[in-house]
């Protein structure tokens, strides 16, 4: 496979990435199937997942530049949105030949039609490898992909199996596709529906990804991500824990549930919110602020 020689990540910004995700130093990639998952899965358990940025008070957007990605990322270990973990496996990726771009998703979690008028909260990254198409999604909190889910855009169902126990379905009509998966799942191993996106693909670029991001601060309605749920995910080799405080219940609600092998394993309900900010710090290493400094009704 020729490489895309179009993006090139300066040495010294490569190995912080590198060393973040466990790569040695140096390593050189061919853009091929083999490579695309290594990098992928790597990638998903390098870097924990949380909304924290969309909780506190005085939030704004911040800066989305290679420099200031690798900063939060990969030097301060952080978190991030899933828009910030797709647009820095995607600035990686282009820098090792991959063809790659965006495709906008809609979270839903039931069959239905793409809605015209509310915005879109999430993306999956695409690459087109050989004649075959693979979205990624290593930063989607408790839903991520552990590796690309292949299939092909013509067809109206693919059906992709990594494992016994995970299995993804993508499923399309005239207009959109549906992508179920029964990994992580609390439905005893049945496929649920977790994403819509639009058929044709319509590809996305930086600027999109750029956008939907801050839209995440400024749209003036109801955006579950950010008005329901403050949650936050690190990822292991045999699954993840997800700490999760319900925004907009009305009594406290927070809870810490772990996954092993896509399944749950373990649920830890919390008494109080300093419960859930010290159990987030320690166990995922978010640096969860003060009740005082959160956006959210909280009822102890």
């Amino acid at each position: 496979m020729e490489k895309i020689q179009s993006f090139q990540i300066p040495q010294a910004q490569l190995d912080k990435i590198y060393a973040k995700m466990g790569i040695p130093l140096g390593f050189q990639f061919t853009p091929i199937k083999e490579a695309l998952y290594m990098i992928t899965n790597k990638f998903f358990l390098a870097f924990n997942y949380t909304t924290l940025d969309l909780h506190i008070k005085g939030r704004k957007p911040l800066a989305l530049d290679l420099n200031d990605l690798i900063d939060r990322m990969c030097i301060k270990d952080l978190g991030a949105l899933c828009y910030e973990h797709d647009l820095l496996i995607y600035y990686l990726l282009k820098h090792l030949g991959f063809d790659v771009s965006f495709v906008e998703v809609q979270i839903t979690f039931e069959r239905k039609k793409w809605d015209t008028v509310a915005p879109s909260t999430h993306a999956f990254v695409y690459v087109q490898l050989n004649g075959l198409s693979y979205v990624l999604d290593p930063g989607a909190g408790n839903l991520a992909y552990r590796y690309p889910i292949e299939f092909d855009p013509s067809k109206d169902l693919n059906e992709i199996y990594l494992s016994k126990e995970e299995g993804y379905r993508i499923e399309s009509d005239e207009d959109q596709y549906y992508l179920s998966t029964t990994f992580p799942s609390d439905n005893n191993g049945e496929f649920s529906v977790f994403y819509i996106f639009q058929r044709p693909i319509i590809k996305r670029d930086v600027a999109d990804i750029e956008a939907a991001y801050k839209r995440l601060f400024t749209w003036e309605e109801f955006l579950r991500i950010r008005d329901s749920r403050f949650f936050s995910v690190k990822r292991t080799l045999e699954g993840l824990i997800l700490v999760m405080f319900v925004k907009d219940a009305e009594q406290f609600v927070a809870l810490r549930k772990e996954y092993k092998r896509g399944k749950p394993t373990e649920k830890h309900v919390y008494r109080t919110y300093e419960e859930f900010r010290e159990d987030t710090i320690q166990i995922i290493g978010v640096q969860i602020p003060s009740r005082d400094d959160v956006i959210a009704n909280i009822f102890e």
